[in-house]
């Protein structure tokens, strides 16, 4: 079950840190913060910067979600297939370490981003203070691996009640369709016999003829 956990977990995370990096060099491009700047454009920075940021962390959480799902999904299979009956055991620790895993990429790899291209001028600043800036984000690391871990865990119980669900209520069965009787076939009338032909001794006008002289 672990390697499943961890097959679905770097398989999306992959995807997830993608999208967070892709986030960091466009808050970097669009949105940098230098150091002599106006209130209106701190302000315009600082939208772009937590827009771009919220949405990658909302995409990071719904694959999460996702790979939770993939696992826990897989488990059920694997139980079925062992000749199981029902559904699993109640064990989401598989779903909860795959959604960790894909919380753990994101964080990597959007720590990498924003060490090497800063957004801010104090983020620059920052760099030069290693201890500060891993303490930065350790901090938001724990934070993002407790929300991707539980996204995982919620994923697994979606798929556990829809499965419940399924067994406990039976499909509806059509209703039969009404039925029209169809009448006896009618035999044909029997056919009227041909017309007599006339006797050679009676003409057409229906008179015997003159015998010759």
């Amino acid at each position: 079950m672990r390697d499943m956990s961890l097959r679905w977990g770097f398989g999306l995370g992959a995807i997830a840190a993608a999208i967070g990096a892709m986030a960091q060099l466009l808050s970097a491009v669009f949105g940098p913060i230098p150091a002599n700047t106006t209130a209106d454009l701190l302000v315009i920075a600082l939208l772009i910067q937590g827009v771009l940021s919220l949405i990658a962390l909302g995409v990071m959480f719904a694959i999460s979600y996702l790979a939770g799902q993939r696992t826990e999904r897989d488990r059920q299979r694997a139980f079925t297939l062992e000749g199981g009956e029902g559904t699993a055991p109640p064990d989401r620790s598989s779903a909860v370490l795959a959604g960790g895993v894909v919380a753990i990429c994101y964080w990597f790899v959007t720590t990498l981003i924003q060490f090497l291209v800063p957004a801010t001028q104090q983020a620059a600043t920052n760099r030069l203070d290693v201890k500060t800036f891993l303490i930065q984000r350790l901090i938001f690391g724990v934070f993002c691996v407790l929300l991707g871990a539980g996204m995982g865990g919620l994923g697994a119980r979606s798929v556990v009640a829809r499965q419940l669900m399924q067994s406990v209520v039976k499909p509806a069965y059509p209703a039969p369709r009404a039925t029209i009787a169809t009448p006896p076939a009618v035999p044909p009338p029997p056919a009227s016999p041909p017309p007599p032909e006339p006797s050679a001794a009676v003409g057409a006008d229906g008179e015997a003829p003159l015998p010759a002289e």
